[in-house]
């Protein structure tokens, strides 16, 4: 698989369709050990920079980044497909195994983790909780139960928004946490 590239659509056919929700539609690769994501044509999540609007390309690549440095992760960008403005983004990480029996992971277990690894938690709306890294200066939001799964005993983060806060945001987290 050559990365850097533009992708042409038919390196589709050989994965297996696994899900198709948020901004991603999640492919399995036949040996079982990747997961291949491609973003829906202009679409790149949530941005935190500007509150209520879609991330830019750049916000998502940036998200891709964090997420390798902050949980470890392996995301690998293998190009793009489509056209100027109907771009998607293609990326490859490893497969996450989920234990057959394994209960998913419980809002506290998600809150203890995050609190391992640094951040605070915060609440910009009622029952929406993110998450602040003082040192690092990012947020991390999304961390539900479905965006966060149990594999060989640990918890792994996935499709979570991860980057700088804009602004108004910066705002409401010195606020909120006292800074």
């Amino acid at each position: 698989m050559k990365h850097d590239k533009i992708v042409d659509p038919r390196f589709f056919e050989e994965l297996r369709p696994f899900t198709s929700r948020g901004e991603h539609s999640v492919f399995q690769s036949l040996d079982h050990k990747l997961a291949i994501k491609v973003t829906h044509a202009g679409k790149f999540g949530y941005s935190l920079w500007a509150e209520g609007l879609s991330a830019t390309p750049l916000e998502y690549l940036e998200r891709l980044e964090w997420q390798n440095h902050i949980f470890g992760d392996d995301i690998r960008l293998i190009g793009l497909t489509g056209s100027d403005r109907l771009m998607r983004i293609v990326t490859s990480q490893p497969w996450i195994k989920e234990p057959e029996y394994a209960p998913p992971p419980t809002e506290y277990e998600i809150s203890e983790y995050l609190k391992s690894l640094r951040f605070e938690c915060f609440e910009v709306n009622p029952g929406v909780s993110m998450h602040f890294h003082r040192r690092y200066e990012i947020v991390v939001a999304d961390l539900h139960v479905g965006n966060v799964l149990r594999s060989e005993g640990k918890l792994v983060p996935i499709d979570v928004v991860i980057g700088k806060p804009g602004p108004a945001l910066r705002e409401k987290i010195r606020r909120l946490l006292g800074m």
